[in-house]
């Protein structure tokens, strides 16, 4: 559990963040990293501006969750695939959803 309270000018947040994280390494080739984050915002003031934006994280007051899972493959040591996909969802909003893949060549 983390738990952070902060004050901007007349905007105040207490932060509860509670998260699990579990890694998965295969000798070289692969490895799994899946992390989620139950998030509780007790926001005081006006959330629709861009200090609440930047205090809240992008999130809304009340119930928020987050998720992350980041897969890497190993190809012929000299090829890295990584595989990211990222989601939040907040309360009240539809959920969001992030993804990525990239390829890296080792010379």
């Amino acid at each position: 559990e983390n738990v952070v309270g902060m004050k901007v000018a007349g905007k105040a947040l207490n932060n509860q963040d509670f998260g699990l994280e579990l890694s998965y390494n295969l000798a070289e080739t692969l490895s799994m990293l899946v992390q989620g984050n139950y998030i509780l915002n007790s926001f005081t003031g006006n959330s629709n501006n861009p200090a609440a934006f930047e205090m809240l994280e992008g999130l809304r007051p009340g119930e928020n969750g987050t998720w992350n899972l980041t897969l890497q493959r190993t190809i012929r040591k000299n090829l890295l695939i990584s595989l990211n996909y990222n989601g939040r969802i907040s309360e009240g909003t539809l959920p969001v959803h992030l993804g990525s893949l990239q390829v890296k060549a080792f010379f």
